[in-house]
């Protein structure tokens, strides 16, 4: 019995880009879609990186963590 699609994944994939894309006119047409500025996106972008460089600091500090301990 295999896994059968339900749903999106059974659309057809222009029907399914026709969806998406009137959602997102609609939602510029009514002023509820945000545009990015320059300055915003820039902003997410640096936020996105800090994030990353903390996240990957915090997993070698748990690792040099777990190779210190002797083994029992």
């Amino acid at each position: 019995m295999g896994i059968e699609k339900r749903g999106f994944a059974s659309m057809e994939r222009t029907r399914l880009k026709e969806l998406s894309g009137t959602g997102g006119r609609k939602a510029h047409a009514l002023g509820r879609a945000h545009k990015w500025t320059r300055e915003e996106a820039r902003a997410a972008g640096l936020r996105s990186v800090e994030q990353r460089r903390l996240r990957k600091a915090a997993e070698e500090a748990v690792q040099s963590h777990v190779n210190q301990e002797p083994a029992a």
